[in-house]
């Protein structure tokens, strides 16, 4: 607690973001602070991130030809720890 992780990642993420358009960052965090994370990066960093959730792969799967891994996509994701350890997640993750 307390010890900064939060800044620390965020300067490492926006340097990641600034040095390419094209960068895809996964944040992984306990369910619990997905939010606080969100909102942090949000006004510390001015970073956007997309809560990468069960609901979000459904619905990007969909939406992308078959052919495309959502996680293959720019930007910065946020998701939790227990989300991304499921089998149906973590496949297309180390693709």
């Amino acid at each position: 607690m307390g010890l900064g992780k939060t800044v620390e990642a965020g300067v490492i993420v926006r340097e990641m973001v600034g040095r390419r358009a094209t960068a895809r960052v996964l944040v992984i965090v306990p369910a619990a602070l997905r939010a606080q994370w969100k909102a942090e990066l949000a006004s510390l960093f001015d970073l956007s991130s997309t809560d990468a959730h069960a609901t979000w792969l459904r619905t990007v799967t969909r939406e992308l030809p078959p052919d495309v891994n959502p996680w293959s996509i720019p930007g910065i994701y946020l998701s939790s720890i227990d989300f991304v350890k499921r089998p149906e997640v973590l496949g297309p993750l180390e693709s």
